[in-house]
């Protein structure tokens, strides 16, 4: 199965004033962002948070079925 994402692994990073943040690649020299979430709180973070952990939760998946 061909993967069709941008590859893992992903990180949440937020603004300095902390109001916004955006998903993005771990790769420091093409920082691809994925998202920008315009404001955060609990239920946005959480959902900020499980979107980042998509790829290590699909290699578990992967994992599991192998």
């Amino acid at each position: 199965m061909d993967s069709k994402h941008t590859p893992g692994p992903w990180y949440l990073a937020s603004t300095d004033n902390g109001a916004q943040a955006h998903l993005q690649t771990s790769a420091r020299e093409t920082d691809t962002y994925i998202a920008l979430i315009d404001t955060m709180d609990t239920e946005q973070d959480a959902n900020a948070r499980l979107i980042a952990a998509a790829p290590a939760l699909l290699e578990a998946a992967k994992a599991l079925v192998d």
